[in-house]
């Protein structure tokens, strides 16, 4: 590694050239012929007749990390941030399309609640019995914060965590510090079988405090802990809605998350539990007559956004001249291998360690690109490599609402996520600057 502001000479280039493993690197990489019109994936024609979606619950999250003065060198600490908003779709589609609505337009359209907290990093202990070290503290605060309720009468997210994750036979490594212990998922504050005697936390069966790191940035366990809480959130909701309200309200409302029905990282065995209550709760307004759940993931950039950019070119006319407004891939498991992740093919569906959805490639009726995932709530959607309309449940209303609220106000712009990103997203200096008043505060 090189001091401060040093730079690269250059010395170390005619060794590398010359390198074996240098010169033979090229040989082992599988090149895409780029030449080639790409194939295309399978076209799916969902029915696109229904509109009945009166309301749009919107959920996204923000960290912003900062180093932060305590008298420790390094000493870092996270602001995160979430948000649930709950949007009028009926007025809302008022503004769709060329328009760009003033923010006090959609402010009267909105109801949001936000979960906030504080997550100390390396060189940042508490002030309470079993906070004396970072990686302590860093595990009560995740404890303590996932007993934040959206409604006093309904479940906290960590109540909603343990209802998705029953007991089991499953073991983690002890997260106490010279613990070798392996033990079972904790399901409720208790205290380590080992001579030390610490606390565990079911919490800490999320895993994030694997990616805590005493002498480094602790950014990654900031991103895990952010993932999961805004799924949780998101399962809380649907459970909230299914347990208190008329079934028939979930034919009115949709569910949109900013970003993939996926978790990765530490937390991500929590999917196959919310892919199950996800289930449960579709099959159930199924099974009683309505029209199932409306939930929604929708990615605003990666590599199938970028794929879908490069379907839609046209070698004589550009950018997205290809395919007609309203085309709808369904891209299977052999697609994906083969043109977006070099792999051979399989009967092992694409993600299916990380989905609780399924992808879909969308150019709008304004020519605009999405990304769309549904939710896997039958064994048509597990289907690696499976099309049938069954698998993607609701798909012609959500692409609907692709449609109707779509905004040039940035490129493949969606009115629902600008919302709840503007309430959930932290201005970065605006962010820092609090973690700075509030070590300050605090010193």
């Amino acid at each position: 590694m090189p001091y401060e502001n040093e730079r690269a000479t250059g010395d170390s280039l005619w060794r590398l050239e010359d390198n074996p493993s240098v010169k033979n690197f090229k040989g082992s990489i599988r090149v895409r012929d780029t030449q080639t019109e790409l194939e295309l994936p399978t076209r799916i024609y969902p029915e696109r007749g229904r509109r009945s979606t009166k309301w749009i619950i919107g959920i996204d999250g923000s960290t912003v990390t900062k180093r932060v003065q305590n008298g420790f060198p390094k000493a870092e600490a996270a602001l995160f941030n979430a948000a649930a908003i709950l949007i009028d779709i009926a007025e809302l589609s008022k503004f769709g399309g060329d328009y760009i609505p003033r923010p006090q337009q959609l402010r009267d359209l909105e109801t949001v609640e936000t979960m906030g907290a504080v997550l100390p990093g390396p060189n940042v202990v508490g002030m309470n019995p079993g906070e004396e070290t970072p990686k302590k503290f860093f595990r009560s605060t995740i404890r303590q914060e996932l007993n934040f309720r959206l409604d006093p009468q309904h479940e906290s997210l960590l109540e909603t965590f343990l209802a998705l994750t029953p007991e089991d036979d499953k073991k983690l490594k002890c997260p106490i510090e010279d613990c070798d212990e392996d033990i079972f998922r904790p399901r409720s504050n208790t205290i380590c079988a080992c001579d030390q005697a610490e606390p565990l936390y079911p919490t800490d069966s999320l895993r994030t405090h694997e990616r805590f790191y005493d002498n480094n940035s602790s950014e990654q366990a900031f991103t895990a802990f952010r993932m999961a809480t805004e799924h949780l959130l998101l399962v809380n909701i649907l459970r909230y809605f299914h347990q208190n309200k008329p079934l028939r309200w979930f034919d009115e409302i949709a569910f949109v998350m900013d970003g993939p029905l996926a978790i990765f990282g530490m937390p991500a065995w929590l999917k196959e539990h919310i892919q199950t209550d996800i289930s449960r709760i579709h099959n159930d307004l199924i099974g009683k007559g309505h029209a199932g759940l409306l939930l929604i993931g929708i990615e605003k950039s990666g590599e199938f956004l970028d794929h879908l950019e490069e379907l839609d070119w046209d070698s004589s006319e550009g950018a997205r001249q290809r395919l007609p407004n309203g085309t709808t891939f369904a891209p299977t498991t052999k697609h994906v291998f083969r043109h977006i992740r070099p792999n051979p093919d399989s009967d092992k569906a694409y993600g299916e360690a990380v989905n609780y959805g399924r992808k879909i490639l969308y150019k709008n009726n304004a020519g605009q690109h999405a990304v769309v995932m549904t939710p896997i709530v039958n064994e048509a959607g597990r289907e690696p490599n499976g099309t049938d309309l069954i698998a993607f449940p609701r798909l012609g209303e959500a692409l609907n609402i692709v449609d109707d609220l779509y905004t040039h106000l940035y490129r493949d712009g969606f009115i629902p996520l600008v919302r709840a990103n503007a309430h959930a997203a932290i201005p970065l200096r605006r962010g820092q600057q609090i973690l700075a008043n509030l070590f300050e505060d605090n010193a």
